[in-house]
């Protein structure tokens, strides 16, 4: 798999990332797969790894996610 590019003030928005911006390598086996999205800002997930993450929280039992580079793979590749 490819390794996706992410512009440098996306990554540094993404200071909080405890994974080393795993999400980047191609692999994406700890991606949360997007469940709904609104207006491209809002992105509901299914965290895939299972493990916390500084970008989650919960609204109403639903996973809500802020990472920048998850919003912006998501914007820019569909992923």
């Amino acid at each position: 798999m490819e390794r996706l590019y992410i512009r440098d003030e996306i990554k540094q928005a993404a200071f909080k990332c405890d994974k080393n911006f795993s999400c980047l390598s191609g692999e994406r086996k700890d991606l949360c797969k997007v469940l709904s999205c609104f207006d491209c800002d809002v992105h509901f997930v299914l965290n895939q790894s299972k493990t916390p993450c500084p970008f989650q929280s919960k609204i109403n039992e639903r996973t809500f996610c802020d990472c920048p580079i998850r919003i912006e793979l998501y914007r820019k590749h569909k992923i």
